[in-house]
């Protein structure tokens, strides 16, 4: 089942929840700058010349072996959706995970689902706010 380009997968008592293996854009990154891929993952160039970030013909910027743990079909369309780095001899960009919708506002009423989501994807929870205007 899919919805908005995510897939839902029930295996036993489990839910996997992934990116639909279908309009993966293609970005071209400067030397020393820093775009967001997919709406998923912020990419810092570090090397001396542009780098293509997309999903065919390039070195894997997600470790396979992260995925050895999730079933076969799981682990196949996690690979297959993940950024691939060109030119492949290009030095590591760094890449972090980007949580769109929560990176500059979140809402109070979010804050629990913001945290939850937040953990799940190795980020820092959000703070509290500081104060709360009256209803």
């Amino acid at each position: 089942m899919t919805l908005v380009r995510v897939t839902f997968d029930k295996r036993g008592d489990r839910l996997y929840l992934q990116r639909e293996n279908r309009d993966l854009p293609t970005i071209v990154i400067p030397p020393g700058a820093a775009a967001t891929w997919d709406n998923r993952l912020r990419i810092l160039n570090r090397s001396d010349g542009d780098i293509s970030i997309g999903p065919v013909d390039g070195e894997p910027l997600i470790t396979p072996a992260q995925f050895d743990h999730l079933p076969a079909r799981v682990r196949q369309l996690a690979l297959r959706t993940g950024p691939l780095c060109r030119p492949r001899r290009a030095m590591q960009p760094l890449m972090s995970v980007f949580l769109p919708g929560y990176d500059r506002f979140l809402p109070l009423e979010r804050l629990d689902l913001g945290n939850v989501l937040a953990k799940l994807m190795g980020l820092p929870h959000f703070p509290l706010p500081m104060f709360r205007h009256p209803a």
